[in-house]
């Protein structure tokens, strides 16, 4: 399936419905888990506040050592949060998928 751009951040299937928001960071400059929430509001278009707790979906100090300290920009993790699937890479990039 390809994914036309709406705009830099969002993407839409063929019916033109949003399916994956990415939001890409420095991670020398920013938390991995402020980028999830940061990536989660502009998909969701909720307020952080209002995001379930991430605690429930990943572990943030695994996470956060994963991406900051890996030398391989290619690394990737996964995992469902609600109704989203969220990607993060050792690159810097959030992505985040209707699931």
């Amino acid at each position: 399936m390809s994914f036309p751009t709406d705009d830099a951040n969002r993407r839409t299937d063929e019916s033109g419905d949003p399916t994956v928001v990415h939001r890409g960071f420095d991670w020398s400059d920013t938390d991995p888990i402020e980028a999830i929430v940061e990536t989660l509001t502009a998909a969701t278009g909720v307020s952080a506040t209002e995001i379930d707790p991430l605690q429930y979906s990943v572990d943030y100090d695994a996470l956060d050592r994963l991406v900051r300290s890996s030398t391989d920009r290619r690394v990737a993790v996964s995992f469902p949060h609600g109704d989203r699937v969220v990607t993060v890479t050792g690159a810097g990039d959030v992505y985040c998928a209707e699931s």
